[in-house]
């Protein structure tokens, strides 16, 4: 009976820590009976079960990154409690004293750690694929009282019962605004790595989602898991150096916080780690490190609002580990990922959760190639809405605030004023405004002004996926009063494969463009296009272009492009040339060509995402990308004036160059062995705005220079913070330097300018055009900051050489670049 007594008399404590910012559970945090030697930690979720003595009264909770909590017991009873930690606002960078010329004894577990990656990566592994479980909720967070006051929200609040309003653990209140749930398979090869994602089901409840398929494919697990063993993890573009990589003594300083941590029955050190410099794209946090295979059994990272991100307050992603069968290798079982999204102005914040629970893992069975020719393949049932999956393929149970959430979204999309915002939006993101079965726009091609025409009107639209998702058709309609001039466009698509997107195509159009600025492969961006329709149109002519093409996959990574096309080139500018140099004194102004177009891509690991008829590619981090083109003329085809033959070659790649950031390059290359006039040579593009365009010569002016053969480099290097990061204004202003330079080698046969004669027939003086010296390369160099108020570019070059004519030395060019 005494003994009965004394252990029923023991405390014992059940319950849960949670941030209080996030409402999410803190992983692994410390826990200890401040009056007795008893300690544990909370799992992955933030649970903790322990029981102290008799007459303990005291519990604390410790974790890096927070502070420290007490907490009162009553003694001698059993008691849940839960645990608000708040994220340390001034943390104190800690410092490890040794005497002498003693090492820190976190270094040789470091050492060991990193010596044994190969051996305890899981991703190194043969072949290996498991199970998954995920789920992602978005809310609203930080709207201030003047917010909370405006009309539009207060129409959303009505709608939602005052008691059943999603808050905050510190009190404030929450609107979600997306959540979804994502049952799949995962399959990984490792030499060649590949990768594969099949989406069994999903549920998927979000504000202005109107087509879940596309949706569904950026949900699952391939997205929501990093490995923390590479030495870079790239999140959202941007490369973070992890805390374990090859070089952790030039990023991190590490202290050992214990040297004995039981995690689940295995010995670990803990060690804790800082960024050299906060600035760096680097984490803080806590791992554990098993005693015997120096494998990681779990980790905590942060990167805080000090680091030289844009938009985010905190990023956290928590991982725990698991030994996979006999393998001897890790891989994460758990992943959470919180990040929260700082307040722009006066607008709210967003917080977004995922979590990630990988089970049932097969290890070594390697799959043929051809498994994994498609990365995220969508099952026919992954949007069935069938509520009785859910309750066997969950692998973890949804809290009672998860389940409120889901009813709460329903309700919130509805409301009149949130669907018209909604649509706001996607004006905003697409260009077009969605009425019924089509799209309106763009809004910025609208109206124009310029010398030819006048002033320009324009009306464009396109299907959308209500129409179909296997046949797409856009065009517009534009007017000129003062040419009086109607032009046209209208593409058509239809998919024939899916597997292999397999797309047949036809396009009309009519209108006018430049020469110098049109080219049939380079794709400018939007704003420069818009701009080049404003003002003085230097070379103007009239474009009538018919064309049908079909492109297809031959096989995984490689796409094939036939394009039959014919071009009728109008000019309205003085323009002659002779038809037959050698022959004829006869001129001619207008240009009949018809020809074939054959190209090639090559990517390597690329996958693709389906939104409604658009195959979106995600490229491979790291990996080249190849494209060659044939172009071959056809004289006296539907009226064609010239035959000839050109070759065009594009080489496109980025990399990581170590501590010394992020290099990114495209090599240009293109030969016309035939005499043709200027309109159909590579009339280099130049950049007579204000605004940067990578795709041109930015200090080149319009029409400046054409070649019949010609090599181009353009580079761009981002020094992810190599500089800036160790000055004290831009540390403090966040702003980033890059460097850019264009070369150009090209040259212009003799008989290509014989074609333009001095004059017209009437002896006016016509415009002849120039080529580059051969070996004399055009240079500009350039360099700038980028991050101004977060958005802002500016770019200061230099042009090198060529400076003859009133070519300007030096430039400034503005642009608008949004990055974390």
């Amino acid at each position: 009976m005494c003994f009965y007594a004394l252990g029923n008399a023991q405390t014992k404590v059940k319950g849960k820590v949670t941030d209080i910012e996030t409402n999410e559970g803190v992983s692994f945090c410390k826990v200890f009976f401040v009056d007795a030697k008893k300690t544990t930690s909370a799992d992955f979720d933030g649970n903790f079960s322990i029981i102290g003595p008799v007459g303990s009264k005291k519990l604390g909770f410790a974790f890096n990154g927070y502070d420290t909590v007490f907490v009162e017991l009553i003694p001698d009873t059993q008691q849940y409690i839960t645990v608000d930690m708040s994220p340390v606002r001034n943390e104190v960078k800690k410092v490890l004293i040794t005497g002498g010329k003693k090492e820190n004894p976190a270094f040789r577990i470091m050492r060991e750690m990193v010596k044994n990656k190969s051996k305890n990566d899981g991703y190194l592994l043969d072949a290996f694929q498991h199970e998954s479980y995920s789920k992602i909720e978005i809310d609203i967070d930080k709207m201030s009282q003047k917010f909370l006051e405006k009309k539009t929200v207060r129409k959303i609040l009505d709608q939602l019962d005052s008691n059943n309003r999603l808050k905050s653990e510190k009190g404030t209140l929450l609107l979600p605004v997306f959540f979804s749930e994502t049952h799949s398979e995962y399959f990984h090869n490792h030499n060649p790595e590949f990768y594969r994602e099949n989406i069994l089901r999903t549920k998927i409840s979000g504000v202005g989602i109107t087509d879940g398929s596309f949706t569904s494919q950026l949900i699952g697990s391939y997205f929501q898991t990093y490995n923390i063993y590479r030495n870079y993890l790239n999140i959202a573009g941007r490369d973070f150096v992890s805390p374990v990589t090859d070089r952790w003594k030039l990023y991190y300083d590490y202290v050992l916080e214990e040297v004995v941590d039981k995690v689940d029955g295995k010995f670990c050190y803990r060690l804790s780690f800082t960024p050299k410099r906060t600035q760096d794209l680097a984490f803080k946090g806590t791992m554990w490190i098993t005693h015997d295979e120096y494998a990681l059994r779990q980790i905590d990272v942060k990167i805080g609002k000090e680091a030289n991100l844009n938009f985010i307050e905190k990023v956290n992603i928590t991982q725990e580990f698991k030994q996979v069968q006999d393998s001897g290798a890790w891989l994460p079982n758990k992943t959470r990922i919180v990040l929260d999204v700082e307040q722009i102005g006066k607008t709210p914040g967003l917080i977004a959760k995922s979590y990630v629970s990988n089970y049932n893992y097969v290890i070594n069975k390697i799959r043929p190639a051809e498994f994994f020719s498609s990365k995220i393949v969508l099952d026919e049932d992954a949007l069935s809405t069938d509520p009785t999956y859910w309750n066997t393929h969950r692998s973890d149970s949804l809290t009672p605030e998860e389940i409120r959430v889901y009813g709460m979204i329903d309700t919130i999309k509805n409301v009149p004023v949130v669907k018209t915002y909604t649509q706001i939006v996607d004006l905003i993101v697409s260009g077009y405004k969605d009425v019924g079965k089509l799209g309106i726009g763009p809004p910025l091609t609208l109206y124009a002004f310029n010398n030819v025409e006048g002033h320009r009107f324009r009306l464009g639209a396109k299907t959308n996926h209500k129409f179909s998702q296997k046949f797409f058709a856009k065009g517009y309609v534009a007017y000129g009063t003062k040419d009086e001039t109607f032009k046209y466009y209208l593409r058509t698509e239809a998919r024939l494969l899916k597997k292999t997107y397999t797309i047949l195509g036809a396009q009309y159009k009519k209108d006018l463009d430049q020469v110098g600025v049109y080219n049939q492969f380079s794709v400018n961006n939007y704003l420069f296009d818009a701009f080049n329709r404003w003002g003085t149109l230097r070379q103007p002519f009239m474009l009538e272009e018919k064309s049908v093409y079909i492109n297809t996959d031959l096989v995984k990574g490689m796409r094939q492009m036939l394009k039959l096309s014919n071009r009728k080139i109008n000019p309205l500018f003085p323009f002659r040339y002779y038809p037959e140099p050698l022959t004829s004194p006869h001129l001619d102004s207008q240009i009949n060509v018809t020809e074939l177009v054959i190209g090639y891509r090559f990517g390597f690991k690329e996958s693709h995402l389906y939104n409604d008829f658009d195959r979106i590619t995600v490229p491979m981090a790291n990996k080249p990308v190849f494209k060659i083109y044939g172009i071959f003329g056809f004289k006296g085809l539907l009226g064609s004036t010239f035959e000839y033959q050109k070759f065009y070659a594009d080489v496109k790649h980025n990399f990581r160059l170590g501590l010394f950031g992020r290099l990114n390059y495209q090599i240009k290359a293109g030969y016309t062995p035939d005499i043709l006039p200027y309109p159909l040579l590579e009339n280099h593009l130049g950049n007579r705005t204000f605004f940067y365009n990578s795709a041109s010569f930015n200090m080149m002016r319009i029409f400046e220079f054409v070649s019949d053969k010609f090599v181009s480099l353009s580079i761009y290097h981002d020094f992810d913070g190599l500089i800036a990061n160790r000055l004290p204004l831009f540390k403090r202003l966040k702003w980033r330097f890059h460097a850019t330079s264009n070369l150009l080698i090209g040259s212009v046969k003799d008989e290509n300018k014989a074609l333009i004669p001095l004059t017209d027939e009437n002896l006016r003086p016509l415009q002849k055009f120039n080529g580059l010296t051969e070996n004399k390369p055009y240079a500009e160099l350039g360099y700038g900051i980028n991050n101004i108020l977060k958005f802002v570019r500016v770019d200061f070059i230099h042009r090198v050489n060529y400076l003859q004519g009133g070519a300007s030395p030096f430039g400034v060019k503005v642009s608008v670049q949004f990055s974390l």
